[in-house]
């Protein structure tokens, strides 16, 4: 999604959605239109031929975003998920393959891979309320991080039955060392107020 459009009837607010978040944002960061309710008549046809059922099916309101968000010129959430992946991956891998001096390079990018794609996955399922919100951050608090978190993919192994946690298939990422303070560092880029809209954005 785009754009996200805010009213209590009396304000009508388009955000561009494109944009990172910072946390000491004012509101006024990646706010394409207000209309306050004296200004609905004189609007309202903008209203209608932009957000309307009609004018989404017409295409009016693709290309209003089209057009009103790449006026703002600043980097994309599409190149600011890239650009984590990358960190996180790198990050990752460095730390496994200190702790892990037996991996090959395929069985090291295999792992690697597998950890961030759970990662996502698991935290996208907790914005959508499929999953408790913030157990990632739980499961990391105390004692051993990985160990801890590889209990929440067992879980999940479980929940979904789906080959992103098959440990039958999978038998590298069990018994791996990572250290705390990277896999924490990687889960904490997953929350507010660094990247956690950007994962939701890019799963939708």
């Amino acid at each position: 999604m785009a754009v996200s459009i805010l009213t209590n009837f009396e304000e009508f607010i388009v955000y561009d959605c494109s944009k990172k978040p910072n946390a000491n944002d004012s509101t006024s960061i990646a706010r394409l239109k207000t209309i306050t309710y004296d200004q609905f008549l004189q609007e309202f046809d903008f209203i209608y031929d932009t957000f309307s059922r009609e004018a989404v099916v017409k295409g009016r309101f693709d290309t209003y975003v089209k057009s009103d968000t790449a006026k703002r010129g600043t980097q994309t959430l599409d190149k600011e998920f890239v650009a984590s992946l990358d960190n996180w991956r790198k990050y990752l891998a460095i730390d496994v393959a200190k702790s892990n001096l037996k991996l090959n390079e395929d069985e090291l990018n295999f792992a690697v891979q597998l950890i961030i794609d759970r990662l996502i996955f698991l935290r996208f399922c907790e914005d959508r309320g499929v999953e408790p919100y913030g157990q990632l951050k739980s499961a990391v608090s105390k004692g051993n991080s990985y160990e801890n978190l590889h209990v929440v993919f067992q879980a999940a192994d479980d929940k979904y039955n789906s080959g992103l946690f098959d440990f039958d298939k999978d038998k590298i990422t069990q018994s791996l060392k990572v250290t705390n303070k990277v896999i924490k560092g990687i889960i904490d880029d997953l929350y507010p107020p660094k990247t956690a809209s950007t994962i939701s954005v890019q799963c939708l």
